[in-house]
């Protein structure tokens, strides 16, 4: 499946810790959306930091946040406006 794919390169322990990823991101969604159901992913960065202060985006391969976002297409729909980029669960 596509998810299987997009999970493919990850080690087990990647995996699990990039779960808990998803759903702060979920959460952060939840506390940060627009009205469109849209959240700003430097918001978002902000909150995973403040709940999981050793989060490494690079970690799981990733230079930045929204790199991992988008490499979730099944998860994420992203969107950008002048610098800034947003994210939504699906």
């Amino acid at each position: 499946s596509e998810e299987n794919k997009e999970y493919s390169s990850l080690k087990e322990k990647e995996r699990s810790g990039i779960e808990e990823i998803h759903r702060l991101l979920a959460r952060a969604g939840d506390k940060y959306e627009d009205e469109d159901g849209f959240t700003r992913i430097s918001q978002a960065g902000e909150y995973i930091k403040r709940v999981k202060p050793d989060f490494d985006v690079r970690t799981y391969g990733f230079k930045k946040l929204s790199d991992l976002i988008s490499a979730f297409p099944k998860k994420y729909e992203t969107r950008r406006e002048k610098s800034s980029f947003y994210y939504r669960c699906r």
